[in-house]
């Protein structure tokens, strides 16, 4: 069983929080960010590829094993998916 966040909320959330300790992220605008640490390490790590682009490819790898190894549930609406199993 997994709990996702919605990833445009994730790298929001990171943003302001890495903000706080980090000079260099301090100056960045969130655009700027996301285009530097805005990665989907989901992806990556369901597809052991850490270093190398992402591509559509990853992504439905990572879909599938998500299909098939887990039930998924949303963060966003946690109390739904906790009545659910």
């Amino acid at each position: 069983f997994t709990l996702l966040r919605d990833p445009v909320d994730r790298i929001v959330s990171l943003y302001y929080y890495r903000q706080m300790d980090n000079a260099e992220i301090h100056n960045m605008t969130l655009i700027e960010f996301g285009k530097t640490y805005g990665d989907n390490w989901h992806v990556r790590m369901l597809c052991d590829e850490m270093s190398a682009p992402i591509t559509v490819h990853h992504l439905n790898v990572a879909k599938e094993i998500l299909r098939r190894k887990f039930l998924i549930g949303l963060l966003e609406e946690k109390t739904e998916t906790l009545r659910r199993i």
